[in-house]
């Protein structure tokens, strides 16, 4: 997906087990958010907010959507193909802001 630069998006996981997402960013430097924010959400503790806000002030990022997993058999889920795959409109699309 190709995301113009100040342009609102977001992702989420449609599927029922973790997956992993990997991200081209550039120029560089957006990685590093990642990388703290994922260290703040992978401690099994519920997300302190306060410590996320900061981070985003950090990187200037404004967060749209929250950041709680929708739950298994969340109704906006799209429907699978054979094999379970997501259509393709919906894993790979390009973004016109």
């Amino acid at each position: 997906m190709y995301v113009p630069a100040g342009c609102p998006h977001a992702f989420f996981n449609p599927g029922r087990t973790p997956v992993r997402m990997l991200f081209a960013v550039a120029p560089s430097g957006h990685e590093a958010y990642l990388r703290e924010l994922g260290d703040l959400l992978s401690t099994g503790a519920p997300p302190d907010q306060s410590e996320i806000g900061a981070l985003r002030l950090r990187y200037d990022i404004h967060q749209l959507t929250s950041l709680v997993n929708r739950p298994v058999g969340w109704a906006g889920r799209p429907a699978r193909q054979a094999g379970g795959a997501a259509p393709p409109s919906e894993t790979m699309r390009r973004v016109g802001c």
